[in-house]
């Protein structure tokens, strides 16, 4: 039964490594100004296509934007998209007087130890910049009022999704003009379910079929013994 024991552990942690960690990063991209009061919102974005994993989500763990820029933060809606399925996460999307600036390099997660970018707006104005750094996920507060902070949302739609299929990072500008700004480059991380090579569970099957008739040896060894 020990030697069964320790087989068994054995075969987990082999399996466990079929769960990894990996990133995938996409290009930037300009933003599209809005044209006024919310009428004629400004949609761009960029995709990332996942082909060949054959994988799924375990967890999305985050989402980073590098060189991103627009003035007036309020103006924006942002969020990550897998176009494959329709779910659809919302990263951030400030009220609508929310005056700071996207200047810098913004990671998303789900860590409720972190500010949104909500919070972090709170008391700038149009000549401060959000500082680059780490943020937690959240949606629209609901309210035109500076520092109204937004519900924080989490990853779990995507939960179990192929990893295979084209990912987008999505920013509507709903108000204008003349509030710009660019994206230089995005990535999202992810853990992944990976399916196991046909050579590994070659190898789990021989490890089972050694440790069974090393079991049966045993077992025949021990009534020969007694009797």
């Amino acid at each position: 039964m020990k030697n069964l024991s320790v087989w068994f552990v054995a075969s987990l942690a082999f399996c466990s490594n079929f769960a990894k960690a990996d990133m995938f990063t996409g290009a930037g991209f300009a933003l599209v100004d809005g044209t006024g009061n919310g009428n004629a919102a400004g949609t761009a974005f960029g995709n990332i296509v996942v082909a060949g994993n054959g994988g799924r989500v375990a967890s999305i763990d985050s989402v980073t934007i590098n060189g991103f820029t627009h003035t007036f933060i309020g103006d924006l809606q942002i969020d990550f998209r897998n176009v494959t399925t329709g779910a659809i996460v919302r990263l951030a999307s400030p009220p609508d007087l929310t005056e700071a600036n996207f200047n810098g390099n913004y990671t998303f997660s789900v860590n409720a130890a972190l500010q949104t970018i909500d919070e972090a707006a709170i008391g700038k104005g149009d000549n401060d910049n959000i500082a680059s750094g780490q943020y937690a996920i959240a949606g629209y507060g609901g309210s035109t009022a500076v520092g109204t902070i937004g519900p924080r949302t989490n990853f779990n739609s995507m939960t179990n999704l192929a990893i295979d299929g084209t990912w987008q990072l999505q920013v509507v500008d709903f108000f204008g003009p003349a509030d710009t700004g660019a994206i230089a480059s995005w990535s999202f991380n992810a853990t992944i379910t990976a399916v196991p090579e046909p050579s590994s569970m070659a190898l789990l099957g021989g490890v089972a079929i050694i440790g069974g008739i090393y079991g049966f040896r045993r077992t025949r060894m021990r009534g020969q013994d007694s009797a």
